[in-house]
């Protein structure tokens, strides 16, 4: 028995940044930022390709601070889009779950380095204080192992 643990069959092999946007409307509402936060997250992810054991997927999320009364917008803007590169083992992964799996699972791999590049985009405009949600990740249905069977 090894005490080496076990790798997952699809590995995160690079990020990239492909956008990181900050426009602060209201520097002293935005340097004293206390509150909710306005937060969208989407993501998409490259089509399965036979012969390929690439998988894309991009998380692009945003993040203002609530409009304050008498002003047509927020005091701060944030936008985060990465983009993670997995190389998938097809030996022990079934191809057919792979866009379930970019959908559901890898978004959640990547999410944290959004928040990371979210959290310091904030404090290099002068926003303190921000720190953007978990969220809850959905089961996928069962139905088997989507790993080959050995």
């Amino acid at each position: 028995m090894s005490d080496a643990p076990e790798l997952h069959p699809a590995q995160l092999k690079e990020i990239f940044v492909s956008e990181l946007t900050a426009f602060v409307h209201d520097h002293n509402a935005a340097r004293d930022f206390e509150g909710n936060l306005k937060v969208t997250t989407k993501m998409g992810n490259t089509a399965y390709e036979e012969g390929s054991s690439f998988v894309g997927v991009r998380v692009h999320s945003t993040a203002a601070s609530a409009v304050i009364e008498g002003q047509d917008k927020p005091s701060f803007e944030l936008s985060v889009k990465l983009e993670g590169h997995f190389e998938v083992d097809f030996t022990r992964f079934k191809p057919e779950y792979i866009d379930e799996w970019a959908r559901v699972n890898a978004m959640f791999l990547i999410f944290p380095y959004v928040r990371e590049h979210m959290y310091g985009l904030a404090l290099r405009v002068g926003v303190r204080g921000i720190m953007i949600p978990t969220l809850v990740i959905p089961r996928l249905p069962s139905r088997g192992p989507i790993l080959p069977k050995e």
